[in-house]
C-alpha cells in the first residue's frame, strides 16, 4: 500500500504544491482570520432563544445551596436534621398541637446539647444558643 499525497498532504513533495493543495490550505486559514468571512455572530450562548446554560445553572444552584449550609450554626443543622427525618419543615412544626410540638423541640435540644457536650446535673436546662426558627 503506498500513501498517496491526496491522503496526507503533508507528506507529499514541494512540487505538488503547483496542484493547489498549499494554496488551498492558505485560502482556509485566511477564510478563518477574516471577519466579513464570518456569518453569525455569537450571542454568548450555545443554547437557544438565549437561554441559560443548564450545567451552570445548576452548579450556581448548587454552590448556593452549599453556602445557606454553610453559614448555619450546628444548632440550626442538628435542627434541620431532626425535622427532616421526621417530615416536617418549619410550618410543618408550627402546625402540630402543642404538646407534639413541644416534645419534638424537647428532642432537638437534647441533640444539641448532646453535640455540645452540655451536662446538666441538677436537672435544669443548661443554656444553649437558639436559633431565629426556636423563638
Amino acid at each position: 500500500m503506498r500513501i498517496s499525497e491526496t491522503t496526507f498532504p503533508s507528506l507529499a513533495p514541494p512540487d505538488a504544491s503547483a496542484r493547489g493543495t498549499s494554496a488551498d490550505a492558505r485560502d482556509f486559514g485566511a477564510r478563518l482570520l477574516d471577519p466579513a468571512e464570518t456569518r453569525e455572530k455569537s450571542t454568548g450562548s450555545l443554547w437557544p432563544d438565549g437561554q441559560k446554560d443548564p450545567i451552570r445553572s445548576a452548579n450556581e444552584a448548587l454552590a448556593q445551596e452549599f453556602l445557606d449550609w454553610a453559614q448555619k450554626t450546628p444548632a440550626e443543622k442538628i435542627r434541620e436534621r431532626i425535622l427532616k427525618a421526621r417530615g416536617l419543615d418549619e410550618e410543618g412544626l408550627r402546625e402540630l398541637p402543642k404538646a407534639e410540638r413541644d416534645a419534638i423541640e424537647d428532642e432537638i435540644r437534647a441533640a444539641v446539647k448532646q453535640a455540645f457536650g452540655v451536662q446538666d446535673d441538677s436537672g435544669a436546662d443548661a443554656e444553649m444558643p437558639k436559633t431565629a426558627a426556636a423563638v
